[in-house]
């Protein structure tokens, strides 16, 4: 148990340099705990994430940007939506 909460830690000290970066890239092997850990320090630090998914067969730099950009898009509006325009 020990060691599962000292790597937690050290995942989580890893993942608090989020902060440092305009982008993070949170890549490994499927079963490794990445939606795990991203959930734990998203709940911790109370922060909402842009997650995007990328699978294998949709590999090119173009649509890797092309979707990024697109879930920026609708996560900034969405934004805009709820706090800048008037109620009632």
């Amino acid at each position: 148990m020990k060691k599962q909460v000292s790597n937690r830690a050290r995942i989580n000290n890893r993942l608090g340099e989020v902060y440092d970066y305009p982008l993070t890239i949170v890549e490994a092997p499927m079963g490794y705990g990445k939606t795990t850990a991203i959930r734990n320090f998203q709940e911790m630090e109370k922060i909402k994430p842009i997650w995007i998914t990328f699978q294998p067969e949709n590999s090119s730099t173009d649509y890797k940007w092309n979707k990024v950009g697109a879930r920026v898009l609708f996560t900034r509006f969405r934004y805009f939506l709820k706090t800048c325009l008037p109620t009632g």
